[in-house]
């Protein structure tokens, strides 16, 4: 009965933190689904996903970027 968690950061050019998202699924659940965005300045996206207070598993993650211009 573990809890599923992701974070982003979005980073500008020099490094600089511009945004932090983040989720934590509720108990039990498989499946964890969340976005972020890099904005007009942002130019580093970095993920990271974990597992929380349940037993061991295979792990797997998929990261989607996707960019759009206005």
């Amino acid at each position: 009965m573990a809890k599923l968690t992701y974070k982003l950061e979005v980073k500008d050019v020099q490094g600089k933190l511009i945004e932090t998202f983040s989720k934590t699924s509720s108990r039990g659940a498989t499946r964890i689904n969340g976005e972020g965005y890099l904005g007009e300045d942002g130019k580093n996206l970095y993920g990271a996903h974990g597992v929380q207070g349940g037993n061991t598993y295979n792990a797997g993650a998929v990261y989607t970027f996707t960019s759009v211009d206005a």
